[in-house]
């Protein structure tokens, strides 16, 4: 920077100055002088860092880099085996009317890491950083996201520290449509208005939407409550009701807290996004210190076992039918609708732990509500003029057994088998090996693209067949653990399936850190469609092993956030019916009950479309195959499928 400038100065020297000899050695000390300096300056900071380390004795080591100050901060955070970045709000460059440093706004924007900005002083070490009684606490900003709880358990470890109080916010907006409905009568024509049926719309808001808002909200909180009791910890919960980053803003000039903690994304998260707006907005605008959580939690890692791994509360599954049914009611009111629902089934199974795969039917006739359901859309049924009609119907919701099965299970004693085939046909496509970004050392400089494996006679390994919509069958073997290694900077197997509510055991054989990042999307869907984040974790430690219950049906995609070239996948099915091809590109499924079935077949697309942020290889949509096949009593059926 400072040589550019130099040079760009050079034209405004006195003639004597002008000619290249003076030119270059002018450029040569300035050089000198300037590098010099700026490294000495680094290092002095640096000293200081030190110096207070030694005295907390906290092991540390030192690091300078030279570049442009946030894009280095960021390459380090990310190449780096770091958990949490910690930066001031302001730096050196402060002034009168600075809301926060353009350094650590843009390191916290870009980075997916935990970040502290510490945006108070703190004059004497003496004084706490928390304190109890309501001034100096935590506060956490919850959204329903699983970023939000990510910063809620960081919270919850601090507390452990500190002995800080907790108490937790969430802001829903009910005003947001009464500024846009006044807006929208401006512009409407009276056609218009009868055609979009104004009046109706909005008193279905302020009578019915705006109530079931405030249920949502208060239901993340209660989860935060839940999450934090099954850790130890009491907290306290307000639920808030204004534009969201204004209320939590107001709610901390009243209650002071020391630290803020916040999720790097919201709950309507999409991929465009650098980071939350709300969460933007809080950072510029909060005096107070904050914390940004940069990887998702999910609550039923917590809330939904007991000390024994039992559930000790009811999570309704749907089925495929009654989604699609869900599809067609309006988006801003899809989830009050979902979770009215899901309360209705949580209070039919209330007290009841026996139910194994058993259905409850939650029917409506035509407008007449069923009064346990959603008690404001029923008493207020007169609005809705079939706004909800498409919902009113019958949606399924199945009771699973004691881990969450839509399974039935039974004694399979006259089963069949199948015995599936996957052939390459043709000259399979050769591919180049993937360039390791990190640790080349011990992962070597490349790896072999496992896109698409093919065998000297074209059998394809890591298909995965399965059946589709198996209502019963044999049974699940519950204790069984399905297990996913990270050796020599690969994710081994490439490919493996597992039962929805059993282990995933995820183990670092290496050295070196790995951090798993899975998400997962519908059977099918391509890198193009961003997925749920399902898992996020990081293990520094050789043959450390993270052991989780999978909870949602679907393509999990494992990425490494430390190794780009790293990629595997994990399929996850309600039911025991599905295995991945072998070497000859041969799988087989056995003690199925006799009867007739849609066999698939599934493997990743090797059409690659591009490269995301960090360089990592993004393809198209996974290859499904499928062939309808009668499995007789005790038979075998060998079923062929071809990929090309």
């Amino acid at each position: 920077l400072h040589e550019t400038r130099f040079m760009d100065m050079e034209t405004g020297l006195p003639e004597r100055y002008q000619s290249e000899a003076i030119l270059k050695r002018q450029r040569d000390v300035h050089e000198s002088l300037i590098s010099k300096g700026l490294g000495i300056i680094s290092d002095s900071y640096l000293d200081r860092f030190e110096k207070r380390c030694r005295e907390e004795d906290v092991p540390c080591f030192r690091k300078s880099r030279e570049g442009k100050n946030f894009t280095e901060l960021i390459k380090e955070a990310e190449q780096g085996d770091y958990d949490l970045i910690v930066m001031g709000g302001l730096g050196i460059g402060a002034a009168a009317h600075s809301l926060i440093g353009s350094v650590a706004e843009r390191v916290a924007r870009k980075t997916r890491k935990d970040i502290l900005i510490i945006k108070t002083q703190i004059k004497s070490p003496l004084n706490p950083p928390f304190a109890r009684g309501g001034h100096g606490g935590i506060l956490v900003a919850i959204d329903g996201s699983p970023y939000s709880y990510w910063g809620l358990m960081a919270a919850i470890g601090l507390k452990k520290v500190f002995n800080a109080d907790i108490e937790a916010v969430s802001a829903f907006d009910p005003y947001f449509h009464q500024v846009a409905f006044r807006n929208i009568a401006d512009a409407l024509s009276e056609d218009a208005a009868k055609v979009f049926r104004f009046k109706e719309q909005e008193k279905l808001h302020d009578e019915i939407i705006d109530k079931g808002m405030a249920k949502l909200y208060q239901g993340y909180l209660d989860t935060a409550e839940k999450i934090a009791k099954a850790r130890g910890a009491e907290i306290k919960t307000t639920l808030l009701a204004g534009k969201a980053y204004n209320e939590i803003l107001n709610h901390i000039q009243h209650t002071k807290p020391a630290l803020l903690m916040l999720g790097h994304f919201g709950v309507h998260q999409v991929e465009e996004s650098d980071i939350g707006s709300n969460t933007e907005n809080i950072l510029r605008l909060a005096p107070c210190s904050v914390f940004i959580a940069g990887k998702g939690y999910e609550p039923d890692d917590v809330v939904g076992t007991d000390a024994s791994g039992d559930r000790i509360e009811f999570c309704p599954q749907w089925t495929e039918e009654a989604l699609k049914r869900l599809e067609r009611v309006p988006s801003f009111a899809k989830g009050m609708a979902k979770k009215a629902i899901e309360d209705y089934a949580r209070e039919e199974v209330k007290g009841k732990r026996s139910f194994v795969g058993q259905p409850i039917r939650v029917a409506y006739a035509g407008l007449n509500l069923c009064p346990a359901m959603l008690q404001i859309l029923y008493e207020r049924r007169d609005l809705m003029k079939g706004f909800f009609k498409a919902l009113l119907i019958t949606a399924v919701i199945l009771i699973p057994s004691g881990i969450l099965y839509a399974y039935d299970e039974m004694d399979v004693k006259d089963g069949g088998q199948i015995i599936g085939h996957v052939k390459f046909v043709g000259n399979p496509p050769k591919f180049a090996p993937i360039k390791v970004n990190k640790n080349e050392d011990f992962c070597g400089n490349e790896k072999p693209s496992e896109v698409l494996v093919v065998g000297k006679d074209g059998g394809v390994k890591f298909a995965v067949g399965y059946l589709e919509k198996v209502e019963k069958g044999k049974a699940i073997e519950r204790v069984k653990q399905t297990d996913l290694d990270q050796k020599k900077c690969v994710f081994t197997p490439h490919v493996t399936t597992i039962v929805k509510g059993t282990d995933l055991a995820t183990t670092n054989s290496d050295t070196v850190l790995h951090n798993a990042n899975m998400e997962v999307k519908e059977l099918g869907e391509g890198d193009e469609k961003q997925g749920i984040q399902m898992f996020n974790f990081g293990q520094p430690k050789q043959n450390q092993v993270y052991v989780k219950k999978v909870r949602k049906l679907g393509q999990v995609k494992v990425t490494c956030d430390s190794h780009t070239h790293m990629r595997g996948y994990v399929l996850a099915f309600d039911h025991p019916y599905h295995a991945v091809s072998d070497e000859t590109g041969s799988f087989v499924i056995d003690n199925i009950p006799p009867g007739k079935y849609t066999l698939k077949v599934w493997h990743e697309s090797w059409k690659l479309t591009g490269h995301d942020s960090d360089g990592r290889p993004l393809y198209a949509q996974p290859i499904l195959l499928t062939k309808e096949v009668d499995v007789p009593a005790k038979g075998i059926v060998h079923v062929n499928f071809e990929l090309k």
